[in-house]
């Protein structure tokens, strides 16, 4: 048998990130920390100093984190992380319901012909990021994102998977999970897909529904302690 060409696996590299990517993740990181103020206009040249790079660059990089909805671009004015509101969190939250508890009717309903290793393995994932936070701050979102997702696409609905999109689900989860990094029950995906899989249709979509509700629930308390504290300064 002749010898095997394919370059081992262990030799094997990623393409090497731009600089516009690496000025991106670098933001990222420091808004998902927390360590750049929110609702103030932020100077694009201290961000490029910041991020040790010049201002093309991070100005393509803000344009990036403004599609993931992690930045605003105010015209005249310039960019800042906006401040949520409880009314937009609510507003959010009542979106995302109506989303991913049609997700899971279809998953309940086509069980049959859905991946469910598939959906495993990124739960499975997200929780064990989940236990290091807030050290896996950025894998642990990527990794929530691509779980969620996961169920709206074995869902079989491209126009949810799209309607999830256009409310900028991947941003919006990459922020709002800061809030609740001491949250035990951020490590409850593996034992959701069990229920939605083993269990009623009622059942799998009150599972999904009470995992919204209680992230709604413990978001709400998270800003309202921000606000107060802003309040006192």
């Amino acid at each position: 048998m002749p010898a095997s060409t394919a370059e081992p696996a262990t030799l094997r590299t990623s393409a090497p990130k731009t600089k516009e990517e690496q000025a991106y993740e670098q933001l990222k990181a420091l808004i998902l920390a927390g360590e750049l103020p929110r609702d103030e206009f932020l100077s694009q040249r201290k961000l490029a100093e910041r991020v040790d790079t010049n201002l093309t660059t991070v100005r393509t990089a803000l344009r990036q984190l403004e599609r993931d909805g992690l930045m605003e671009n105010v015209p005249q004015w310039g960019v800042r992380i906006p401040l949520e509101t409880e009314e937009r969190l609510r507003d959010l939250y009542f979106m995302r319901e109506l989303l991913e508890v049609g997700a899971v009717r279809r998953l309940v309903q086509n069980k049959d012909s859905v991946d469910i290793k598939a959906i495993k393995e990124k739960a499975k994932r997200c929780d064990a990021l989940a236990r290091k936070l807030p050290d896996s701050v950025v894998e642990y979102n990527e990794a929530h994102y691509d779980f969620h997702m996961e169920l709206a696409k074995q869902s079989g609905s491209e126009l949810l998977v799209q309607s999830l999109n256009r409310i900028h689900f991947r941003g919006w989860l990459m922020r709002h999970d800061v809030r609740l990094w001491t949250r035990k029950d951020l490590v409850n995906h593996q034992r959701m897909v069990d229920v939605i899989f083993s269990s009623s249709e009622k059942v799998a979509v009150d599972e999904i529904r009470s995992h919204i509700v209680g992230g709604l629930e413990g978001e709400l308390a998270e800003l309202r302690k921000a606000l107060n504290k802003s309040a006192k300064r």
